[in-house]
């Protein structure tokens, strides 16, 4: 629950036992939208620019521009909000939680930056149209959709790339680094040119309507011959782009590299060498089967040394959505109190600037002024302060807060992280006032590791 899910709710564990961990992971490799709450998929039904078509959203954008010289400003708050609330919102309510953390994992690969230019209003749509669909299918495809899609080829510059005006190898570059290969993965400079190169006339229109935008102008491509990674590149224009990526997609330093990625996510951030080979060893034999890949992790001794414990320390985002789910928060008024604590702790939504996205490494975010932040957070999340946190719909949690009391209760509470306390914290939580000690518990050295 604190690898696969976004931290437990009240009850999970138990629920967990009763099915057990492997029937548990099986489900969660099969989501179906369905069933989803109705109350989460009303409110994700009301957010109008998530269910607005790419080109209308830049179309709204542009003519913001043109008629209030404010950049867009209104539209884009309104995106933004739409996109922080229902990635929040999923995190906190969605049943199928292995797809949120492997949504966040996926995105943060294949990184695109809110804050650039027209990606201020496409990155919800990059998320559901290129990343959603394909966390459990196959690498090559997820590859490619990020590739095609109009948030990526802004991000990094590759839709103005042209052999006329000049080759940009922006995109060819991380590609190549973070994407696929890896930094030592074995190619060169030349490489990153030429495929460059064979990406050349990669882009889209931003005038069209409808999400597909992507185009593939001939005027633009560099038609000569090229070797890439010691091959010959094989056919002419965009079929030629599509040939480097799967090349690239099915190459052994592309398992490694997403290997060795998988297993500092989900198990250290110095994983253990056979588990690196058996993840790499299983993406090559499956053709990067994500789902194939999820299963070989599960059942690897090295994910399960130390079961019980929490080792690593949470991100920012696991550490403010496992706290929410702890304290049963579910169906808020709002969940942008939870993007602000976010913010406040350097890991903003959609917020990394660079390519490569937020680091995986505890070491990262482990320092004193993360520990005095997360301390404030929790010490507001558990008494009560966050009052868009109550439930939309109004109930029990809405008059604890205008109580003043927990937001849970901090039985609630211990049930979820109940198996990772030490016997010291229990009794330091147990001795203290009522009114701390949920605000303990979500600051305990055990919680804010996974």
């Amino acid at each position: 629950m604190n690898r696969f899910a976004f931290g437990a709710r009240p009850g999970d564990l138990e629920k967990l036992q009763t099915i057990g961990p492997g029937a548990w992971f099986a489900q969660q490799l099969q989501p179906d939208p369905a069933a989803l709450a109705p109350s989460l998929r009303e409110r994700l039904g009301r957010l109008s620019t998530l269910n607005m078509p790419l080109g209308e959203l830049l179309q709204a954008y542009q003519e913001r521009v043109n008629t209030n010289g404010q950049g867009g400003r209104p539209i884009v708050r309104e995106v933004q909000e739409d996109a922080h609330t229902a990635r929040l919102l999923r995190m906190l309510d969605s049943p199928w939680q292995l797809e949120e953390v492997m949504t966040d994992f996926w995105y943060n690969h294949f990184n695109v930056f809110i804050g650039k230019g027209l990606d201020r209003v496409m990155v919800a749509r990059y998320e559901y149209d290129a990343i959603r669909p394909h966390v459990f299918g196959r690498f090559r495809d997820m590859l490619l959709a990020t590739a095609m899609h109009p948030a990526m080829l802004f991000y990094l510059d590759q839709w103005n790339s042209s052999a006329r005006s000049g080759i940009n190898e922006n995109y060819a570059r991380e590609v190549m680094e973070l994407h696929t290969l890896g930094v030592n993965g074995g190619y060169g400079q030349r490489d990153v040119s030429e495929l460059a190169r064979t990406l050349s006339g990669w882009t889209f229109d931003r005038r069209a309507s409808g999400n597909d935008l992507f185009r593939f102008e001939e005027r633009r491509h560099d038609a000569g011959s090229k070797v890439l990674l010691g091959q010959s590149a094989q056919g002419q224009g965009q079929s030629q782009g599509l040939w480097a990526l799967e090349l690239l997609a099915a190459h052994s330093a592309t398992a490694r590299h997403i290997a060795t990625k998988l297993a500092q996510h989900f198990v250290a951030d110095d994983p253990p060498e056979a588990l690196v080979q058996h993840l790499s060893a299983t993406f090559e034999r499956t053709r990067g089967d994500l789902k194939q890949i999820y299963t070989a992790l599960f059942e690897h001794p090295a994910f399960w040394e130390g079961a019980g414990l929490a080792q690593r320390f949470k991100t920012p985002l696991h550490y403010v959505s496992s706290a929410a789910r702890a304290c049963e928060v579910t169906n808020p008024l709002s969940p942008l109190p939870l993007a602000n604590a976010l913010q406040s702790l350097g890991m903003p939504l959609y917020g990394c600037p660079t390519p490569d996205g937020f680091s995986p490494l505890q070491r990262a975010w482990l320092g004193p002024e993360a520990i005095s932040r997360r301390i404030q957070f929790a010490s507001q999340l558990g008494s009560g302060r966050i009052a868009a946190l109550a439930p939309a719909g109004g109930s029990a949690m809405q008059s604890t807060l205008q109580s003043g009391r927990s937001s849970a209760p901090p039985e609630a509470i211990m049930l979820a992280i109940k198996p990772l306390l030490q016997t010291s914290t229990h009794e330091v939580v147990m001795s203290a006032p009522a009114d701390q000690k949920a605000a303990l518990l979500l600051s305990s050295p055990e919680f804010l590791r996974r």
